[in-house]
């Protein structure tokens, strides 16, 4: 995991990711995986339909994540849904409901009316 990448995580989560991250390294370097080439690291460059959902509170794919993606997809729909991780969409019903809108029709932006009737953070980190 890059600098860059840890130091757009929130301070409170930084730590736990980059141990995940290194166990994960040091569990490929046992099994003698070797290094992804650098071209796996380039951004993609695409003008097909992308649908990109971020989590407000998604410590791993943060929405800077996204934001960052979308600089190089022509046609991209990014959406930052509030008071959510990115494993929510198999539970909140609207996420789920713009992944089917966009899969039904990728060439239209998704409906997003139920972003704006979720709950805001009731909190503030420090």
């Amino acid at each position: 995991m890059s600098a860059g990448v840890v130091g757009a995580l929130h301070q409170s989560i930084r730590a736990g990711v980059v141990r995940e991250f290194v166990s994960t390294f040091e569990t490929c370097r046992k099994w003698n995986i070797p290094p992804a080439p650098p071209a796996v690291r380039a951004a993609v460059q695409s003008d097909v339909p992308t649908l990109l959902l971020s989590g407000e509170f998604d410590p791993g794919t943060p929405p800077a994540f996204a934001e960052l993606a979308a600089a190089t997809l022509g046609r991209h729909y990014r959406y930052i849904l509030p008071n959510e991780g990115h494993t929510d969409g198999f539970v909140s019903l609207c996420h789920s409901s713009l992944a089917s809108a966009f899969l039904d029709d990728p060439s239209r932006p998704p409906d997003t009316t139920c972003i704006a009737g979720m709950a805001a953070s009731a909190f503030v980190l420090r």
